[in-house]
């Protein structure tokens, strides 16, 4: 999930995760630069772990939507991760410079290459 930068939309719901599974989650969601879409309705994730969801959307611009429903996080972290989303200009600002920061799959591959070569 950290990796897989293809998929664009992913649905937990009704999963029952918990917190141990939510914490993994966020933190996967921080690097996931592919996925726009996260449905974590009703999973029984708490307070902290919204806390940690807010803090992976807020950190990856690329997020565009994510749901947290039915989860007893509180309405204010529910609130704080939905005017993070709303600011929709300053999120996609700041994705594109991630991309243009970010080294092309064919930079990688030279720079794979030369360290073999090297050793």
């Amino acid at each position: 999930l950290k990796v897989n930068e293809s998929l664009r939309m992913i649905s937990f719901y009704g999963n029952n995760i918990g917190d141990e599974g939510g914490r993994a989650l966020a933190k996967a969601f921080v690097k996931n630069r592919g996925l726009r879409v996260i449905w974590l309705h009703e999973n029984r994730m708490g307070e902290e772990v919204g806390n940690a969801i807010k803090d992976a959307v807020e950190r990856n611009p690329f997020i565009e939507k994510c749901f947290v429903m039915g989860n007893p996080i509180s309405k204010r972290v529910q609130n704080e991760i939905k005017v993070l989303l709303e600011d929709v200009a300053g999120r996609r600002q700041r994705a594109e410079e991630l991309k243009r920061a970010a080294p092309s799959e064919d930079e990688i591959s030279i720079a794979k290459a030369d360290s073999a070569r090297k050793d």
